[in-house]
């Protein structure tokens, strides 16, 4: 995990916690003495996606008894293989990574816990962004072997249309050809371009070597605190 997304989820779990412990806190000072329960601590373990083989981790989490839920997935494939093994086991999984797929797969099974919209409804409120800003003609640029951009191939043209914007192009690219891709999509000066990827460097470099003035529209795969600060 790169430091700059460990760091916001470490900021984000010690605000839960100490939500969660002032709730139990709250409670407990207003509770009569004999009905008073005892409290929860809340205990976190740490795994680096990156570093892990996840098939592994995932069958591991499943087969523990002390861990009550997990929180992970950044990635399509990876929620994908967490999923696979938690959701089955009954154990609550959340996951920031919600393809139309894995909502599909599990939501039934009652643990699936969606952090996020789906990839299906933020193709489609991104391109009603794009409306919004005015735009008349749209292109996409998305890894379709990926099961989040999958979905963004397959949806854009349709939901563009019913929207009234045409479309200008839709770049399927691989990690090896992301640079030419948008390369392609900056040359073809839509006036909003969707990108579902989260090498931001790469994608602004292209449109900026190219001069192109379309406006580029990120899926939240590419945002963190790191992003925020320094595109803005």
């Amino acid at each position: 995990m790169q430091h700059e997304q460990q760091r916001h989820w470490e900021q984000t779990i010690e605000m839960a916690t100490n939500g969660v412990n002032e709730i139990q806190k709250q409670n407990i000072l207003n509770t009569p003495s004999e009905k008073k329960g005892q409290r929860v601590k809340m205990e976190f373990e740490w795994y680096d996606e990156e570093g892990v083989n996840m098939e592994e981790l995932a069958e591991e989490l499943a087969g523990r008894d002390d861990i009550v839920a997990v929180v992970g997935g950044k990635f399509s494939a990876d929620a994908a293989i967490l999923a696979a093994a938690l959701c089955p086991a009954r154990k609550p999984f959340l996951t920031i990574a919600t393809t139309e797929e894995l909502v599909r797969a599990y939501a039934s099974t009652g643990s699936l816990w969606a952090m996020v919209e789906s990839d299906i409804t933020q193709c489609e409120i991104l391109l009603s962004r794009a409306l919004h800003y005015g735009a008349k003609t749209v292109s996409l640029l998305a890894n379709r072997e990926t099961l989040y951009g999958k979905t963004f191939v397959e949806w854009f043209g349709f939901q563009a249309g019913e929207l009234g914007l045409e479309v200008k192009g839709i770049h399927d690219f691989r990690p090896e050809t992301l640079a030419e891709e948008s390369r392609k999509a900056a040359e073809e000066n839509a006036d909003v371009v969707i990108c579902v990827s989260k090498e931001i460097e790469t994608i602004e470099e292209a449109f900026k070597q190219n001069g192109s003035h379309s406006r580029r529209l990120y899926s939240d795969t590419a945002y963190g605190v790191d992003v925020l600060e320094r595109f803005g």
